[in-house]
C-alpha cells in the first residue's frame, strides 16, 4: 500500500499545500486504500490490485493537472464521478 500512498504524494507534490488540496488528497488517499484493501480481500494480487486502483483513481490525476482550484470537495459532480467500492 505504500506504493499507493507515494503515488498520491507524488500527484499532489504539484499542486499548492491548501486546506482544500489537502482534504482532497486524504480523501483520494482513503478511497484508494478501501478500494485496495476491497480487491485483496478477494484474493486478486498485490502488484495487479495496485494497477487497478490506479486505474479507477485516473480520472482525479487528470484534474490534478488543471489545479486544485477547478474543483474542491464541495464539488458534489467531482465527488460523484469517484469509483464507488463494492464489496
Amino acid at each position: 500500500m505504500d506504493e499507493l500512498h507515494d503515488y498520491v504524494t507524488k500527484l499532489f507534490s504539484q499542486i499548492p499545500e491548501t486546506i482544500e488540496s489537502e482534504k482532497y488528497k486524504q480523501k483520494i488517499t482513503k478511497d484508494m486504500e478501501e478500494r485496495y484493501v476491497s480487491l485483496i480481500d478477494i484474493g486478486i494480487p498485490e502488484k495487479e490490485t495496485i494497477k487497478i486502483v490506479k486505474g479507477d483513481f485516473g480520472n482525479f490525476k487528470k484534474d490534478l493537472k488543471k489545479g486544485i482550484s477547478d474543483f474542491t470537495m464541495k464539488d458534489e459532480k467531482y465527488m460523484e464521478r469517484l469509483p464507488k467500492i463494492v464489496v
